[in-house]
């Protein structure tokens, strides 16, 4: 099924082993780039978003109208596969995409992982 599925299911097994209260907030985004725009997959139509850089990390954010589906608790790992395979039907042949999960941890720190 390839790697992003494999990793998908990797990521929710170590949220669920993790028996911390202090779970992050998990989101997905699916986007697709073509030079400085950035074009949304997840809703029909794919709008387009801002996408601007950053010199530090993350190195880019697209603006808040791109669409980040909550993928945490007991729908986690069915919304995120449902989430990429949705982006994946959305995407139009030759564009560069990037399915990325954002972790939302206590205290406001958040960390993304982008399969590219």
């Amino acid at each position: 099924h390839g790697l992003a599925p494999r990793a998908i299911q990797l990521v929710v097994e170590a949220l669920e082993q993790n028996h911390s209260s202090q779970m992050p907030v998990v989101d997905a985004s699916f986007f697709e780039l073509q030079k400085d725009c950035a074009g949304d997959l997840l809703p029909q139509g794919c709008p387009q978003v801002i996408l601007s850089e950053l010199p530090e990390a993350p190195y880019c954010v697209l603006d808040s109208s791109l669409t980040a589906h909550r993928c945490d608790r007991s729908v986690g790992f069915n919304r995120l596969l449902d989430s990429y395979f949705t982006g994946l039907e959305h995407c139009r042949r030759g564009m560069h995409t990037c399915f990325q999960i954002t972790f939302t941890h206590a205290g406001g720190h958040t960390s993304f992982l982008r399969f590219l």
